[in-house]
C-alpha cells in the first residue's frame, strides 16, 4: 500500500513553483482577454429592429391576411398581437377587425424588416394589428 506524501518531490525548487504560478496567471489572463474580445464583438454586431406603421389595403381570409407595401409582402396567420377597438392590447389571437373573410380592407399594422442569418437576406414580419379605427 502506498502512502500519499505531502512533502514536495525532490528537485522541486522555488523557481519551478514560481514558473507554474506564472503559467496559471498567463492562462487566466488569456481567457479573460478572449472573453472581452468575444463580448465586444457580440455587442458591436447587435441589431436594433424598428417597427413602422403601415396603412394599406390587405386581403383578408380565415385567420390570415396579406398586404403589399412598396413591393414588399407582409402578412400574418393564425395569431398576431393586436389592439382592439377600445385600445386594449392582446398579445395573441386574431384581430376582431379582420373577421370578414374574402374581402379587401384597410388595415393598420406595425411591420418590420428582420435580417436573415445569411448576409444580405431579410424578411418582413408583422408585429401588431391596430383595430382602433384611426
Amino acid at each position: 500500500m502506498s502512502r500519499l506524501s505531502l512533502v514536495p518531490a525532490t528537485g522541486s525548487s522555488r523557481a519551478e513553483r514560481r514558473s507554474v504560478r506564472q503559467r496559471r496567471v498567463m492562462v487566466a489572463c488569456a481567457i479573460a482577454v478572449a472573453g472581452l474580445i468575444g463580448y465586444g464583438w457580440g455587442a458591436s454586431t447587435a441589431k436594433t429592429v424598428t417597427t413602422s406603421t403601415y396603412v394599406t389595403t390587405a386581403y383578408v381570409g380565415d385567420h390570415i391576411f396579406s398586404a403589399t407595401v412598396d413591393g414588399a409582402g407582409f402578412g400574418a396567420a393564425t395569431s398576431v398581437s393586436w389592439y382592439d377597438a377600445a385600445g386594449s392590447f392582446h398579445e395573441r389571437g386574431w384581430p376582431e377587425c379582420l373577421s370578414t373573410i374574402g374581402v379587401q380592407q384597410t388595415v393598420v399594422f406595425g411591420g418590420m424588416w428582420v435580417t436573415g442569418a445569411d448576409p444580405g437576406t431579410a424578411m418582413t414580419q408583422v408585429a401588431w394589428v391596430d383595430c382602433r379605427g384611426r
